[in-house]
């Protein structure tokens, strides 16, 4: 069951659970900060305006990295989307962020959204992708398909 964002109940427990350990993660972590920042407000001197600029970047700083890790929560979509690429797209190309395509013709999918607006991609998956050699095979997809693969696209471009 999901609700009018198409998020689960299993997305949500998970999500709450994340923030749960982070809050639980992050807190000794300002209490430590605390006691080393009186240290090095000793230590090295900064004025009131320094010491608070560099508390609050550190505490930015430990909050992106929690917001980080609950933004990588996907959609159902997007995970069936990565599903099927990794099936049909991973032996040729690259299917994350960051690998370089095993075969080299072949366009890691992260530089898709820079070559072809993404919502065009729907019609070409509709009516076949067939590209100008030949090892690329003719896919002609369904349209929860495409729109999973839509969504996983999508998901590469945060």
């Amino acid at each position: 069951m999901s609700d009018e964002w198409g998020v689960t109940l299993q997305d949500q427990r998970r999500a709450t659970w994340l923030s749960t350990i982070a809050s639980k993660i992050c807190f000794p972590v300002w209490t430590i900060f605390t006691i080393i920042g009186i240290r090095i407000k000793e230590e090295l001197g900064p004025n009131e305006t320094q010491f608070a600029v560099g508390v609050g970047v550190l505490l930015c700083a430990a909050f992106w990295l929690c917001w980080a890790g609950l933004a990588q929560a996907q959609s159902p979509a997007a995970k069936r989307g990565v599903t099927f690429v990794r099936v049909h797209c991973a032996q040729c190309h690259a299917i994350d962020k960051v690998s370089p395509s095993p075969l080299k013709v072949a366009p890691p999918f992260r530089t898709l959204h820079t070559r072809y607006p993404i919502e065009n991609l729907a019609e070409a998956f509709a009516e076949g992708i067939v590209t100008g050699h030949p090892t690329m095979p003719e896919f002609r997809l369904d349209p929860g398909q495409i729109a999973d693969l839509l969504a996983y696209f999508r998901s590469l471009e945060r």
